[in-house]
C-alpha cells in the first residue's frame, strides 16, 4: 500500500513524524518484486538531511529508478558531479549547504548545469519560490507534499529532458538556443560545434582530444554530450562532420573526395557510407536533390 503524504503534519519542518505516520508497506507487490533493475533506469539524486524523509522518498521510487543520496548539499553537489544523475530532489533547509545554494551551484556548472532539480520546502513563502526559480529551479514543491504528486513531477521532467534530445538529434539544431535553453548548456553546445569545426580536417580528432580541448575529462565530455544531444561523442563528432560537408557539397565546386578529406574522412568509400547513413542518399544523389 502506497502512503499518500496528505498525513504529514502541515507544522512539519524536521521531525520523527515517518516512524508513526510511514505507513509504507512492508510487503512489496509482485509485480514490484519482479521490475528489472536495469542500469538503464534514469538516475536520481535525493538531497535531504532528514533520513527518515530520506528513506521514504528512496523507498517510493527505487523500482523505477536508480537511487543515490546525499544528506546535505555540499554533499549533493559533489555527488551531482560525479554522478551527473538525471534528476535532483532537494530539500531547501540544510545545514553545510541549503538546497537553493546547491541548485545556484548546480545550474552554473557547466558539468551539471542541465540537470534538473526539484526543490522542497516546509516554508510556503513568496521569496523562497522567487529564489527558487532565479537561481534556475526546474520545479518546486511545498511540504507536506503528496507523493503521487512528486512522482508526476519527476516523470515530466525526465520525459521533458528526453523529447530534447531527439529534437536535437532529430538534426534540426540551426537555433540551439530554442532546443537548450539553459544558458550555459547552450555555450558548452556552440563551443564544442565550434571546436569540431576548427579541426574538422584533422582525422585524429577524437572524445579523448576533444575532451582535452573542452577542458573537460572524457567521461564527464561523454556524459554531457549523451545528456544534451543522445549521441556518443564519437557521433557526434562525425555527425558534425557529415552535415559540414552537405554544405560543401551544395555550396562549392568541390568534388565528392575532397570533400571527404576536407572534413575528415581518409578514406572517401567511408565517408559515402556515412553520409547515406545520415541523409538516406549517396552524396551524388543528395548533390542531384537539392541543386535545380
Amino acid at each position: 500500500m502506497l502512503l499518500i503524504v496528505d498525513s504529514i503534519p502541515a507544522d512539519y519542518i524536521k521531525s520523527d513524524y515517518v516512524s508513526s505516520t510511514l505507513i509504507q508497506s512492508e510487503e512489496v507487490e509482485e509485480s514490484e518484486k519482479n521490475r528489472n533493475f536495469s542500469a538503464f533506469k534514469s538516475k536520481i539524486l535525493i538531497v535531504e538531511d532528514d533520513y527518515k524523509l530520506r528513506e521514504f522518498i528512496n523507498d517510493e521510487l527505487k523500482w523505477d529508478y536508480q537511487i543515490f543520496q546525499a544528506s546535505n548539499g555540499e554533499t549533493g553537489f559533489n555527488t551531482a558531479r560525479e554522478i551527473l544523475p538525471d534528476l535532483i530532489i532537494s530539500d531547501v533547509m540544510m545545514e553545510k549547504m541549503d538546497g537553493i545554494e546547491m541548485c545556484k551551484k548546480i545550474k552554473n556548472d557547466l558539468i551539471t548545469s542541465h540537470i534538473p532539480v526539484i526543490l522542497l520546502t516546509a516554508r510556503h513563502a513568496e521569496y523562497i519560490i522567487k529564489n527558487s526559480f532565479d537561481i534556475g529551479a526546474d520545479d518546486f514543491i511545498t511540504k507536506p507534499f503528496n507523493i503521487s504528486l512528486l512522482k508526476t513531477r519527476i516523470l515530466n521532467l525526465i520525459e521533458q529532458r528526453k523529447k530534447l534530445r531527439k529534437l536535437f538529434a532529430s538534426g534540426n539544431e540551426t537555433d540551439i538556443s530554442k532546443i537548450v535553453p539553459n544558458n550555459m548548456d547552450n555555450k558548452f553546445l556552440v563551443k564544442l560545434k565550434a571546436t569540431i569545426e576548427n579541426n574538422m580536417d584533422n582525422p585524429e580528432l577524437s572524445p579523448v582530444s576533444l575532451a582535452s580541448e573542452m577542458a573537460l575529462s572524457k567521461m564527464q565530455l561523454y556524459r554531457k554530450v549523451s545528456a544534451l544531444t543522445n549521441q556518443t561523442v564519437y557521433n557526434y563528432i562525425r555527425t558534425i562532420r557529415i552535415k559540414k560537408a552537405a554544405r560543401l557539397l551544395l555550396t562549392t565546386n568541390m568534388q565528392i573526395a575532397e570533400v571527404a578529406y576536407a572534413v575528415g574522412f581518409p578514406y572517401p568509400s567511408n565517408f559515402t557510407k556515412c553520409f547515406t547513413k545520415e541523409f538516406n542518399q549517396t552524396p551524388s544523389d543528395f548533390i542531384k536533390s537539392n541543386i535545380h
